[in-house]
């Protein structure tokens, strides 16, 4: 697991997650976005599957490799709406389809709102369907299953470290 710091413009620390499962990398961060209701914003966990390629500058295997994260296969936003009225705080939501680098709309699943948790730990226990839904059907045999199994809890306590992270207020998206 690697993981990378850096200070947002705000003055607080921005913590990724990046894990790499040969030609794929899963990252899990947290967010906060504006939301479309004037006064709100959607603040949570980002997690993302995407494309991997790992280069050895000037192909000698002791060189530090450059690591490239590349065409996006899926994501998943566990939000929440702050502030929010009754019963209008999930926004818990999946992308599969895109146009370059931007996510084309938004699929909400009930089993998602319903257990975010136990459905983001269920997709990513298997990412066989992740990857044929993402257009990534060529990358399915190429996975190490039993390493994705042995990181599991990893990736969880990484999704529940980025949903803990406290709201402040006053801040803006970095």
């Amino acid at each position: 697991m690697r993981c990378r710091r850096q200070r947002k413009k705000n003055g607080g620390l921005d913590l990724r997650y990046a894990f790499f499962f040969g030609p794929i990398s899963v990252t899990i961060f947290h967010i906060i976005e504006p939301s479309p209701d004037a006064g709100a914003k959607e603040i949570g966990c980002r997690i993302e599957v995407q494309r991997c390629y790992e280069e050895l500058p000037g192909g000698l295997w002791y060189a530090v490799p450059v690591v490239t994260l590349r065409e996006p296969i899926w994501r998943c936003d566990l939000q929440r709406k702050v502030p929010a009225g009754e019963g209008d705080d999930q926004r818990a939501h999946q992308h599969t389809r895109w146009t370059g680098q931007l996510a084309v709309e938004r699929e909400f699943d009930p089993d998602l709102t319903k257990d975010p948790l136990g459905w983001v730990e269920k997709q990513l226990a298997d990412l066989r369907p992740i990857l044929r839904a993402g257009g990534a059907e060529d990358l399915v045999e190429k996975l190490d299953y039993d390493e994705l199994s042995a990181a599991l809890p990893l990736l969880m306590s990484a999704v529940k470290s980025s949903l803990e992270q406290p709201v402040r207020t006053g801040t803006t998206p970095a």
